[in-house]
């Protein structure tokens, strides 16, 4: 066989050599198989609370907006696109005056958090997720005029404190980018998160020690939206 008959072989042969599995590696983008993610997160969470304003509205008694801010924090553990984690939140709500009454709306709830990355490539994460928990509402009630000390002890029930407690549920997709710093192992982590969650009870209503009956529905069901900045690794 000629040189010339023997060069194009050869090329065949050299190009059908399988690729070093080092180099398959460099060519395939890394894919983390565990990390983690810690956070503060601030955002509006819209509640039910036509039940409550109605009540409150026929007592006289001044309603409250159904859309407030939320302050919270938490975390979470990935491995091998399982997430696993938790998160709390704090309902925030000014006070609100009408007649001789001033009142206030506050709350909050945690939940447990499980879900799936679907995207989980150089830092960032895409996850939907499922969390269940507990919280509640809580409406304090007192009046406007600046009694004194006596006052205060001859009619010690001047202002009261509904507290409603719930089961809670939530759903939601987040995303996350952590932006690693000069190792490379992990860095400032931000992110956003958009959901509902779901109280699928009225809960129950309480004073002090005692049960209320007879409360309103609704409460910590709506949707939110949040963002988020932390840390994390990739």
């Amino acid at each position: 066989m000629s040189r010339r008959g023997v060069v194009p072989i050869l090329l065949v042969l050299f190009a059908l050599q399988p690729v070093p599995l080092d180099a398959q590696r460099r060519r395939q983008p890394p894919t983390p198989t565990q990390g983690g993610r810690g956070f503060f997160m601030i955002g509006a969470q819209q509640l039910d609370l036509d039940a409550l304003n109605g009540r409150l509205s026929r007592a006289g008694l001044p309603t409250r907006d159904d859309v407030l801010l939320t302050l919270g924090g938490g975390g979470f553990f990935y491995r091998n696109r399982l997430v696993l984690g938790g998160e709390g939140h704090a309902v925030l709500s000014s006070a609100e005056s009408t007649g001789a009454f001033r009142s206030t709306l506050a709350g909050g709830y945690g939940l447990f958090n499980v879900g799936y990355a679907v995207v989980a490539r150089r830092g960032l994460l895409v996850y939907p997720l499922v969390g269940f928990g507990g919280g509640g509402l809580v409406v304090d009630i007192e009046e406007r005029s600046a009694p004194t000390f006596d006052d205060v002890l001859g009619q010690p029930r001047r202002g009261s404190e509904l507290v409603q407690s719930q089961l809670v549920l939530a759903a939601a997709i987040g995303a996350d980018r952590v932006f690693a710093r000069s190792n490379g192992r992990g860095g400032i982590a931000v992110g956003f998160r958009a959901g509902w969650t779901f109280a699928p009870d009225d809960g129950e209503w309480s004073l002090g020690r005692n049960d209320v009956a007879n409360g309103p529905g609704g409460g910590l069901t709506g949707p939110f939206l949040r963002v988020s900045i932390g840390g994390g690794s990739r």
